[in-house]
């Protein structure tokens, strides 16, 4: 959104010993200094092209090496930055939303290439897959997978196609770890979950639609003089709404998961914002002290991220065998949350 971007159609003549069923390489550049070129890196011929039998994977590697974006399909992508098991890695978890108003699982061919920032491809990977929707519902089909990359910044180029429509999207990562004073902490990860049984596994998503949203983060180097606390609040820096004290779970390796469900079953649809507090405990404080209590002491790191509370779809429900938190959070909702129907 911050580039001024064009692009040219520019043809290119063979001649008869480029027929032999091969890919020829092919560089574009300008002549204007500081300019990016994303240009088809390679061509094959056309008869080497209609020699190949079609399979749902060729749209895919041909959008993969093409410059322009596809839209016959909406994709919509996040990543979040964790500690690998590896200390010097980080592991790069990949999500996604393709498509809309899917009911069941539905077989597609993906691909995805993830570029450093000298435009060399570290990661390269094809094939087919069954996605399934989020509920029951209508919903796009999630996509979760990882990469584990060196710290640095990359570029990700993800595309599916799903019974002949193609869709594509470019995705920016920063793989590195978040300081806080002496520790390091992942990236703040929220999400609705299905099974609030799997408490110790982050859900992703923006869309909160089982009544509770899931707060993930882990801490590195973390131990019991630190308190998070989890808030949801109308706005970024706004009161709290809802406040829950998260006990860290160690994990072992120096690893803590702060992982907690809010319910948000009593707020209007709409935006919100979960903030993570870390800070140090206060003298007499304990970070497994009661919901509503001070987390007291000197505040390592904020971490604020948005999520939406979506109008209740009576295909979207919670199983019923789902477990409640184990500690009701403290609630306080303002009467001006009531937003007047429009």
């Amino acid at each position: 959104e911050r580039e001024v971007s064009g692009y040219y159609l520019v043809g290119v003549e063979s001649t008869p010993s480029d027929a032999d069923g091969k890919e020829h390489r092919i560089s574009v550049q300008v002549s204007r200094s500081a300019a990016t070129v994303r240009a088809r890196r390679a061509l094959a011929t056309a008869a080497a092209s209609r020699s190949r039998a079609s399979a749902p994977l060729d749209p895919v590697r041909e959008a993969m090496r093409s410059p322009l974006m596809m839209s016959g399909l909406a994709l919509n992508v996040a990543t979040f930055s964790l500690r690998d098991q590896d200390p010097s890695k980080i592991q790069v978890w990949i999500h996604g939303d393709l498509g809309r108003d899917y009911t069941s699982a539905t077989p597609v061919a993906l691909g995805y290439i993830i570029a450093d920032s000298k435009g060399t491809v570290v990661v390269d990977l094809s094939g087919d897959a069954r996605l399934a929707p989020l509920g029951n519902g209508p919903s796009p089909l999630v996509l979760t997978t990882s990469a584990t990359l060196a710290p640095g910044d990359y570029m990700l180029k993800l595309v599916v196609n799903e019974g002949g429509r193609v869709g594509s999207v470019e995705h920016p990562i920063h793989a590195g770890l978040v300081d806080a004073g002496s520790l390091k902490l992942s990236e703040l990860i929220l999400g609705g979950p299905v099974d609030a049984k799997e408490i110790l596994r982050p859900s992703i998503g923006y869309d909160v639609n089982f009544g509770a949203v899931q707060g993930y983060l882990e801490a590195y180097g973390a131990d019991d003089s630190v308190v998070m606390r989890y808030e949801v609040a109308s706005d970024p820096e706004g009161p709290s709404i809802l406040t829950a004290v998260v006990p860290g779970r160690s994990i072992g390796s120096g690893r803590t998961v702060f992982s907690a469900l809010v319910s948000v079953r009593d707020l209007p649809a709409g935006q919100y914002y979960l903030r993570a507090t870390l800070s140090t405990a206060s003298r007499g404080s304990a970070s497994g002290g009661p919901v509503g209590s001070s987390s007291g002491g000197g505040l390592l790191k904020k971490m604020v991220r948005a999520f939406r509370v979506p109008l209740v779809s009576p295909a979207l429900v919670a199983p019923a065998a789902a477990p409640a938190p184990d500690t009701a959070p403290a609630r306080t909702v303002p009467a001006n949350l009531a937003r007047p129907f429009r």
